[in-house]
């Protein structure tokens, strides 16, 4: 019997971890509200936090983190390199303002491996969501820090709930086939 050749990986997600998204949020937009509500700090009900139970027992909490707070990953496909700190849009600044710029993307990272070990662990972090829009006696640098923070939260964490509904897609496509489709989408 021939030697089965290894199919080409040519997203950041597997064939097993596109099976994980779609069988977890194929017209399953309610779960993701209620992942999208935890990670902003919103008041969960007592069906919510049995829903994210439900996302600890089945293993997607991975794929959670690789999607909501990626990192270098050496086994990446050509052109799918990312982590938080690339994106940070600083080239056309100085020195003072990169610096507050990048202080404000540290606080979001900060605040999303937060979230996500409250995912994991149901341990509440330190950075609260509704103090980053508070003005109170804070100084000028730190109210453009948090608010740079804050709004780039509510952005990143809305792009990647819907980075996980297209990819989750149609509950009749195989894995493969969503990501031929997605890969044929981002040919166009």
């Amino acid at each position: 019997m021939p030697e089965e050749k290894k199919k080409k990986q040519t997203m950041r997600y597997t064939d097993e971890e596109l099976g994980l998204i779609k069988n977890t949020f194929a017209e399953n937009d309610d779960l993701l509200k209620i992942i999208r509500k935890s990670m902003l700090q919103m008041s969960l009900s007592a069906l919510d936090l049995s829903m994210l139970e439900l996302v600890r027992k089945e293993g997607i909490l991975k794929v959670l983190r690789k999607t909501f707070l990626p990192t270098l990953d050496p086994e990446a496909p050509i052109h799918q390199m990312i982590d938080l700190w690339m994106t940070v849009q600083i080239v056309d600044k100085g020195p003072d303002e990169a610096y507050l710029v990048l202080l404000a993307r540290e606080r979001l990272i900060k605040y999303i491996d937060q979230q996500l070990l409250f995912l994991e662990t149901g341990k509440e972090g330190k950075i609260r969501f509704d103090e980053l829009n508070e003005i109170g006696d804070k100084i000028a640098p730190d109210i453009y820090v948090d608010m740079i923070a804050r709004n780039t939260i509510i952005s990143h964490i809305e792009m990647q709930c819907n980075a996980l509904s297209i990819l989750a897609g149609r509950k009749d496509e195989t894995p493969e086939e969503t990501q031929e489709r997605l890969l044929k989408d981002s040919n166009k």
